[in-house]
């Protein structure tokens, strides 16, 4: 029985050796393309699988043969060296006839093209399509043809007992593919071999010339921009114009905004939602939701916000202002020490008008109303507001509308002008009722209970009780 290091031995030294390139003019092998790995002492590692990957990429598209994604390549090769490396630390005491039919057929499977074609007819269609590109039938045959192998016999005999037969058989190979034009497809094919697509006014005015280094760089700018699905290493998100989401998700951007959800939880929850819905399926995949068009989308409100905002500043000639006292987490410091605490504290906001949209907001140093109009004159002042103002909203509250210690009038003192009064009239309109009704029935137990006689058989939640419509005959 074969221990763990003559199976080591045998794979790596004699039927896998490390190679420092691929073969020229030929599409690598997997044993090619294994060999290519184990030339780096870490071939397991995910630079080394990305490296491989992107010289397996260029090597295609310099063959003239459209290949899939990089990361799908990488995703492939990763599958390929997790068995291989399965075979090289297989445990010895369980090498037996199972172990030796893996092996051979891994050994026979390695001499097979390490296909990565790109088979969607579909991305195959709309490249040629975009860049005035089709493979030719020479390219085709190129791609078809079967790979240069050299034949071992089977696995636990080693090479030095290989069948006389395939090898002269495989020597004849070779010898044919190396006078054919298949050994010789670079020297023979024209320095594009793509076959343009006609055109009725163009055809005569497309340059010959074409750079074959600049074709490829479109088609890797195409692939590029695509988006890998990761059940299915073949699949491209956006490979297509016609399979690309374009819609505009103004709304999702906004509800992200307001409610402070990440890009990529967004962009999650939304898929999943359209997944529900049916939108998203196997086959229909362009309505799936990528966090990056979620980014793209909320700065492009935000810029669009921006700009609304800056137009509407420019006709702002009133402001508006309301607070209320909210608690309020504040860090202290004593003896180098620091501590929080809760406090109760004033928060003001600053509208403009018209449009009623948000401008600013301060916190007084108390609730007066010279300290309230202070923290409006700080932030109107130096700007383009101080000249236009004429107007004033806020609640009709005696700390606003007082005529010697207002907020308002103290405003007006600091700018040195009169202002418009926009009063709003529900306190005027609540207040002096109240007052009314505690005259009549007395005062209140609390914020839910009267104490009156009258407005203790209205005890409990008024807002609850049916409304009465009185009858019309």
């Amino acid at each position: 029985m074969c221990t763990r290091n003559s199976v080591k031995k045998f794979l790596i030294n004699e039927c896998y050796k490390a190679s420092e390139e691929f073969p020229p003019g030929r599409l690598p092998t997997l044993k090619q393309v294994l060999e290519r790995c184990l030339f780096f002492k870490e071939y397991r590692t995910e630079n080394v699988q990305r490296e491989v990957s992107e010289e397996l990429y260029n090597l295609w598209i310099k063959y003239n043969v459209y290949p899939i994604s990089a990361n799908a390549i990488k995703m492939r090769l990763n599958n390929h060296l997790k068995e291989f490396s399965r075979l090289l630390n297989y445990d010895k005491k369980k090498q037996g006839p199972k172990f030796k039919l893996d092996a051979s057929k891994f050994i026979e499977d390695s001499k097979k093209l390490f296909d990565i074609f790109q088979k969607d007819h579909k991305i195959l269609a709309a490249a040629e399509r975009k860049y005035l590109l089709k493979m030719t039938e020479d390219d085709h045959k190129f791609y078809e043809a079967d790979p240069e192998i050299w034949i071992y016999g089977p696995f636990f005999t080693g090479p030095k007992n290989c069948q006389k037969g395939l090898l002269k058989e495989t020597s004849k190979k070779l010898k044919v593919q190396r006078n054919s034009k298949k050994t010789d497809y670079l020297e023979s094919k024209p320095s594009c071999s793509y076959q343009l697509y006609p055109e009725t006014d163009q055809e005569s005015t497309i340059s010959e010339s074409a750079s074959e280094e600049n074709i490829h760089q479109s088609y890797v700018e195409m692939l590029a921009t695509s988006s890998n699905n990761g059940s299915d290493p073949d699949y491209i998100a956006d490979g297509l114009s016609d399979q690309q989401n374009r819609r505009e998700l103004r709304t999702l951007a906004e509800a992200c905004d307001r409610y402070q959800i990440s890009d990529r939880a967004g962009a999650a929850i939304a898929s999943s939602v359209l997944v529900d819905f049916g939108l998203i399926t196997r086959d229909k995949m362009q309505n799936v939701i990528d966090k990056n068009k979620l980014r793209r989308e909320r700065n492009k409100l935000r810029k669009e916000r921006q700009k609304e905002e800056k137009n509407w500043f420019g006709n702002i000639t009133g402001i508006g202002f309301d607070g209320r006292r909210d608690a309020t987490l504040q860090i202290s410091e004593l003896n180098g020490k620091y501590y929080t605490s809760t406090i109760l504290e004033d928060h003001y906001v600053i509208t403009g008008e018209p449009g009623d949209f948000y401008l600013d907001h301060f916190s007084p140093e108390s609730g007066k109303g010279i300290d309230i109009a202070h923290g409006i004159y700080k932030k109107v002042c130096g700007t383009e507001l101080e000249n236009r103002l004429s107007l004033v909203k806020a609640d009709g509250t005696n700390v606003n509308t007082g005529h010697r210690n207002g907020s308002i009038r103290y405003l007006e003192m600091f700018l040195g002008k009169p202002l418009q009064h926009d009063i709003c009239l529900l306190h005027l309109n609540e207040l002096p009722l109240r007052h009314v009704f505690m005259k009549l029935d007395g005062t209140t137990k609390g914020p839910n209970n009267f104490a009156g006689s009258i407005g203790s058989k209205l005890n409990g939640n008024v807002s609850e009780w049916r409304v009465l419509v009185p009858h019309k005959g």
